[in-house]
C-alpha cells in the first residue's frame, strides 16, 4: 500500500472535510483504483480510498469501530460512476446555504458524489431582474459559496435548469422587455425566435460564471405543447420532434461555447412518438434518431413510477437506441404529500437501481421535487439518500441501509420510515401512491369530498399506530423539531379523519345532541391545526428561505377558517338560524374509481375546492 499520510495532512480539503464532518481519522492513508478499504484493530487502521467521496464514507465507517479490538477488513467498490441526488428549489422552498451546506455533510458521510439544484427560475440573472423575482433566488455568490463547499468532500456540484419548458414563474414576467416574444404557451420558450436564444445563453453564462464542472442539465421535459401555442399562431403546424430536435441543436451550440457537455430529460423524443403522449418504450423512434441528437448530449430517463422491473429493463433498451450515454434519475418521493412517501420509494427504487446495474447504466441520482408547495421537509428525505448509497455500494443494499444509516447519520431507520403516513397494506395499494394524508388534513368538513373514500378505510387506528410509534421514539437530537412536527401531524389527522363524516352522519339522523358535542371536537382541531401551522412555520424558516411559506400560510390559513366556518354553520343549525346545512344533505361520492379508498391527488387546488 502506498502511504500519503504526510500528502493527506497537506491536503487542506482533507483536513477540512473532516474537521467538518467531526471525524478524528487517525488512520495509515493509502490509495486505491475503486472504492474504499478498512484494515486493522485495536487501535490501529489503514484506509484505501480511490476518490475523495470514498475518503469520507471509509473515515465515518472507522469511527463508528475505531475502539474495536477485534480485526477488520472492509472494502467496498463503487458500482456505479456517478451516484447522487438533485434538489428541487424551484417548487416555492428555497434551501438556505446553511441547509445545502448540511445536507452535503450527510452526503460525504455517506460516499454521494454529485448534487443537482434544480433551479427553473430560482437563480439570479444580471440581465433579467424579474427572473427569480420575489422567488428566494440564489446570487452567483451563493452558488459558488455551495460548489466550494461541496468541493471540499469532492462532491460535484452540477447545474440542473430548464431550456424549454417549466419556466411559467419566469414567463409571466413576459411584460419586461427583454421577455417580450419568448413565449410559446405560458411555461414553454418560443423555438426559433432571437430573443429565446438570447435569453437562454444568459442563463448558460450565468451558471458558468458559479460552477466549476463541465457537465450542465439543460432540462427540457414536460414540453407537452411545444408548438402548438403562439408558435402555431406564428408559423403554422411544424413536425414537434423536428422542433425539439432543432431547438436541442440551438441550445447545445451556446453550451458547447461556455465549455459545458449538457444532458437532458429524455422524454420528449418518447412523448412525440407515442399514441397516447406517454413516456414509454411502446413508441417507435425515428430510423435515423442519432442523427438528431448531438453526440454531446446524454439521456436522462427518469422513473419514479414503476414498481416492474421489466419496465425499467425495457426503457433502457429503448434508450440505447439512441446511440447517447444514458444516466438515470429515480426518486425519493418529497413531492406528493404532506410527508415522504417510503412506501413508494422502496417500491420504485429497488426495480430500477437493479435494472441499471444489470444494465449497465453508470450514472444515476435520486430526484426530490417539491410539486404543489414543498410541504415536505429535505431532512426526511435522508434515508433514502442513503438507499441510493447502499446500491453504490453493497452488494446487498437493502440488508446494509439500517446499519449503515445508523453509522452515516446517527439515526435509526425504523424512525424515518415513520414518516411514511401513507402506507397502507399492498393488497389495498398495490401502487402504493397513497396521499390519504394531504387529502384528511386539508378537505372541508362540510363538504367533504374524500368523506367516502375514507369511510372504506380505519384510519382512526391507522393514525393512532402511527401517534404511538412516534410518541415512543427517543428524543432525535438535531432533528427533533421535525419529529415534533410529525406527531402534531398525526394528531390532527387522528381528530380530522373521520370528523366530518360524523358530523354529516348525525346531521342526518338528526342527532342534535351529537353534533353539539361534535362542534366541541371542531374546538380541539381548530387548537391542533393552529399548532401545526406554527411547527410548520418554525420548521421552513430554519431550513428554507422565507420565500414561499406565505403559500402554506393561505392554505392553514384557510383551513382554520373553515373549521371555524363549520361550526359557525352548525351551531347556527342547532340554535334555530339556519332551517337546513344544505353542504351536509348532498350525498357523498366517490371520489375517483367506485370502490377504491385511493386516489393519487396531492394537488391542493383539486383537494380544498
Amino acid at each position: 500500500m502506498e502511504e500519503i499520510t504526510v500528502d493527506i495532512i497537506k491536503n487542506e480539503d482533507i483536513k477540512r472535510g473532516l474537521a467538518e464532518l467531526g471525524i478524528d481519522c487517525d488512520a495509515e492513508i493509502g490509495r486505491r483504483e475503486r472504492g474504499y478499504g478498512i484494515k486493522g484493530g485495536n487501535g490501529k487502521f489503514c484506509v484505501e480510498y480511490a476518490a475523495k467521496t470514498d475518503f469520507f464514507r471509509a473515515a465515518t465507517i472507522l469511527e463508528s469501530i475505531k475502539d474495536t479490538k477485534e480485526s477488520v477488513d472492509i472494502s467496498a467498490e463503487n458500482r456505479f460512476d456517478t451516484c447522487g441526488i438533485m434538489i428541487d428549489v424551484s417548487r416555492n422552498a428555497v434551501l438556505k446555504i446553511e441547509t445545502v451546506k448540511d445536507i452535503i455533510r450527510y452526503m460525504a458521510r455517506m460516499g454521494l458524489n454529485m448534487l443537482m439544484l434544480y433551479t427553473e427560475d430560482t437563480y439570479k440573472m444580471e440581465d433579467y431582474p424579474y427572473f427569480g423575482y420575489m422567488r428566494g433566488a440564489y446570487t452567483p455568490d451563493e452558488i459558488r459559496e455551495i460548489v466550494d463547499y461541496a468541493e471540499i468532500f469532492g462532491i460535484e456540484c452540477v447545474p440542473c435548469i430548464q431550456t424549454l419548458a417549466h419556466l411559467a414563474k419566469a414567463l409571466r414576467w413576459n411584460f419586461a422587455e427583454n421577455m417580450k416574444g419568448v413565449c410559446d404557451t405560458n411555461d414553454i420558450l418560443m423555438i426559433d425566435e432571437e430573443k429565446t436564444y438570447a435569453f437562454i445563453e444568459s442563463m448558460i453564462k450565468t451558471v458558468r460564471g458559479c460552477f466549476k464542472t463541465e457537465k450542465i442539465h439543460i432540462g427540457m421535459d414536460e414540453a407537452h405543447f411545444v408548438g402548438l401555442g403562439e408558435y402555431l399562431n406564428k408559423h403554422g403546424y411544424t413536425d414537434r420532434f423536428e422542433l425539439l430536435s432543432r431547438h436541442l441543436g440551438r441550445v447545445c451550440e451556446i453550451v458547447k461555447k461556455y465549455g459545458f457537455e449538457p444532458m437532458m430529460w429524455s422524454d420528449m423524443f418518447f412523448r412525440l412518438c407515442s399514441e397516447n403522449g406517454g413516456y414509454e418504450a411502446d413508441g417507435k423512434l425515428p430510423d435515423n434518431v442519432s442523427a438528431l441528437i448531438p453526440e454531446s448530449v446524454s439521456m436522462v430517463y427518469w422513473d419514479y413510477y414503476n414498481i416492474d422491473k421489466e419496465k425499467y429493463n425495457r426503457m433502457i433498451k429503448a434508450h440505447k437506441l439512441m446511440n447517447r450515454k444514458i444516466v438515470f434519475a429515480g426518486g425519493i418521493w418529497t413531492w406528493a404529500g404532506v410527508a415522504l412517501n417510503y412506501d413508494k420509494t422502496f417500491a420504485t427504487t429497488t426495480p430500477a437501481l437493479s435494472a441499471c446495474l444489470e444494465n449497465g447504466v453508470k450514472d444515476v441520482f435520486a430526484t426530490m421535487w417539491g410539486d404543489d408547495g414543498a410541504e415536505c421537509s429535505i431532512y426526511e428525505a435522508l434515508l433514502g439518500m442513503q438507499l441510493f448509497a447502499e446500491y453504490n455500494y453493497s452488494e446487498n443494499p437493502e440488508e446494509e441501509l439500517d446499519k449503515m444509516f445508523k453509522i452515516c447519520t446517527g439515526f435509526g431507520a425504523d424512525a424515518f420510515r415513520l414518516f411514511g403516513i401513507d402506507t397502507f397494506d399492498a393488497e389495498l395499494c398495490p401502487n402504493h401512491d397513497a396521499v390519504v394524508s394531504k387529502q384528511v388534513l386539508y378537505q372541508d368538513l362540510l363538504q367533504g369530498l374524500f368523506d367516502r373514500n375514507f369511510s372504506a378505510l380505519d384510519l382512526k387506528t391507522h393514525y393512532a399506530e402511527y401517534a404511538e410509534k412516534l410518541a415512543a421514539l427517543p428524543n432525535m437530537g438535531n432533528l427533533e423539531y421535525l419529529f415534533d412536527y410529525h406527531r402534531v401531524l398525526v394528531d390532527v389527522l387522528y381528530k380530522k379523519c373521520d370528523l366530518g363524516i360524523r358530523i354529516t352522519n348525525a346531521y342526518k339522523e338528526n342527532d342534535k345532541k351529537a353534533l353539539g358535542e361534535l362542534c366541541g371536537e371542531t374546538d380541539e382541531l381548530l387548537t391542533q391545526v393552529k399548532k401545526l401551522h406554527g411547527a410548520a412555520a418554525d420548521m421552513w424558516y430554519k431550513n428554507n428561505k422565507p420565500f414561499g411559506f406565505e403559500l402554506l400560510d393561505f392554505r392553514f390559513g384557510g383551513t382554520e377558517t373553515r373549521i371555524g366556518r363549520a361550526k359557525e354553520r352548525i351551531t347556527d343549525y342547532l340554535n334555530g338560524k339556519i332551517e337546513s346545512v344544505p353542504e351536509l344533505e348532498e350525498e357523498r361520492l366517490w371520489f375517483g374509481e367506485e370502490g377504491n379508498p385511493f386516489i393519487h391527488n396531492y394537488f391542493f387546488g383539486r383537494i380544498f375546492d
